[in-house]
Formats: C-alpha cells, structure tokens, sequence
C-alpha cells in the first residue's frame, strides 16, 4: 500500500490529510460500510444518475489503491450494469475489521495526520474535489477484467502524441503479452524476443541487476524505429532471439504511430531514455504465484527467473513513477 499511496500523492499533488486517510479507508476495508446502508437496485440508480456529470474525465479509466482494491471512474465505464454489480458484490464480501484501518494508519500515515480522526467514513477534501473532480466506484481486484484492463491502456495509448514509444513493465503472469496483443493502436515490440544468448552469458553480465537481456539490441531496435519514423517507412525488420534453436531471427514489423514494448525489462534504464511513456501492469503476489504454477515451467520461474526480476522491480521501482497503472 505504501508504493500505491505515494503513487497517488505524487499524481495528485493537491491531497489533503483528509484524501490520504480516505484512500487507508477504502485500501484497509473497501466498502463494506456501505453494505447495510445501499441495496442493489440503488446502487445502480446512483450510479446512472452520477454518470450523467459533465466533469472532465481526464482521470484514468480506474486506479488501483491497494492489492485488493480499485477506483473505476464512472464518466469512464462502458458497462455501468457491470461497475453496479461489481460496487455491490465487493461490498457485500469485504470485512470490515477496524483494526486493519487502525494498522494501516499508523503504518502510513504521521500522527499528526490522523490523531483527531474517529475512524468513521470519510469525504474528500473540498480542494480534491474541486481539483481532480473524482467519480468513482470502489470494486474488488476480482471484478477487474481484461477487458477493463484492455480500454485502460487502449485509452493510454490513444491519448498520447503521434511517434510515441510506450513500455509496458511488470512482473511476470501479470498478463503484460496477453493484453498488448489486443491492443491494435500500436506496433508490438516483446521484450523477450531479447533473451540473452549463450554467448552474452558471462558471469560479470548476469550479476548484473537486469542483465539477463540483450538490453544493447533493444535499444538499437528502438533507435530503429525512430529512425523509420522520420524516414517514414511502414515496416522495420528486428533480430529476435529463438530460445530452443538458439539463434536470431528477422522478423518484420509493421510500424503505426504509437509502439508498444512489452514484457520484463522492457523500462530497462540503458534504453528507457528512448521510451517515452512507462505503463507498469500491476498484479498482487498471490495472483502472481498462482499464474505462474499454472504454466509448464512455473518451477523454474519461481526459483531461477523471478528472483532476478524481483531484483530489477526493487533497484529500479517502476510502479512508484509509472506514468499510468494498468
């Protein structure tokens, strides 16, 4: 919580106390103290009567506050059955137990931030609303779908400048490759197309944090595509690495106006200064390690690959200055 607190305090500079204790609340317990108070058909009610707001919708489609929880923008959502059902079910399973919050609290926050705060429900500041206008339903992580996911970083994607090269880091199993594939506003670039080859494998390289990828040949591919760009050519022909034949590749690529470099690594800071947008995908631990036992060689992912990324995420903290969570 701690990363994702000073996530939003960094992207909403205008924060009051008040704001930072709302975001513990909502983190620590959801919307259980809704439960009692709203029924079903209500919370649907409510929630098309907010959609009707003229408000700036700037705001991304939603944010993640905690593991466990999300903001989903309404002036955002294309399905509004769905974010009512979701809002409802999430605040019917949450648990309320005043002892996280008061945890959570004192772990996050200063005394004097909270000391005269009576653990009750809390509004935003004047200032926040008038700032950043929020309207937002809380759901849990388990209401998020892909294809939330999907119009979040399609809209991302849409948004920025023409010849804009984007990187889509995280961990592993968070669903990075799956997601870019749908997104067809961009040309697709997949980091571990540069595995490192046998003959890069040296022991001073691979005691390197973020060592274990052709990070040399990335950033050429991506000086290509600049290049191609100003020259206006449609296609670039990289070298990509196959892992079982153990040699490179050509393999074309049709250039559209925004690329999108996904995978592990794909911020790595010896080419990060050729990208310009960062999209961290965030998934929690346990989700990660249950994907990851799922696939063939999740062994070998937990006790050979993982450790070394884990390494890269804790040097280079990515998610603390992405320009958007997915």
């Amino acid at each position: 919580m701690r990363i994702l607190l000073d996530y939003h305090i960094k992207k909403y500079p205008k924060m009051q106390n008040q704001d930072k204790i709302k975001l513990i609340y909502q983190a620590s317990l959801g919307p259980a103290h809704l439960i009692n108070k709203i029924s079903e058909k209500k919370a649907y009610k409510y929630i098309i009567k907010e959609a009707k707001i003229k408000a700036p919708i700037n705001n991304p489609y939603y944010e993640w506050i905690s593991d466990s929880y999300i903001r989903v923008n309404i002036l955002k959502e294309r399905n509004l059955k769905y974010l009512s059902k979701s809002f409802y079910e999430s605040a019917k399973n949450a648990k309320y137990d005043i002892n996280i919050l008061e945890d959570n609290l004192k772990k996050y926050l200063k005394e004097n931030e909270y000391f005269n705060y009576d653990y009750k429900p809390v509004h935003h500041s004047t200032i926040y609303n008038e700032e950043y206008m929020p309207h937002y339903r809380l759901i849990h992580k388990d209401y998020l779908s892909l294809v939330m996911r999907i119009f979040q970083l399609y809209d991302y994607i849409e948004m920025q400048d023409k010849h804009t090269i984007i990187a889509l880091e995280g961990k592993c199993a968070s669903g990075k490759t799956t997601l870019a594939h749908q997104c067809y506003n961009a040309s697709i670039i997949h980091a571990d197309d540069f595995f490192l080859p046998h003959n890069l494998k040296t022991k001073e390289r691979l005691s390197e944090i973020g060592g274990n990828i052709n990070y040399e040949l990335i950033k050429e591919t991506l000086e290509k595509v600049k290049k191609a760009w100003e020259n206006d050519e449609k296609i670039i022909t990289i070298q990509a690495y196959d892992c079982e034949k153990e040699i490179y590749y050509s393999k074309d690529i049709e250039l559209k106006d925004k690329v999108l470099i996904e995978g592990v690594y794909s911020y790595h800071p010896y080419f990060n200064s050729l990208i310009d947008k960062c999209a961290y995908l965030f998934v929690d631990q346990s989700t990660q390690i249950e994907r990851i036992m799922l696939r063939d060689n999740g062994d070998r992912f937990l006790n050979e690959w993982m450790p070394l990324e884990n390494k890269y995420f804790e040097k280079y903290k990515f998610l603390d200055n992405a320009d958007i969570i997915i």
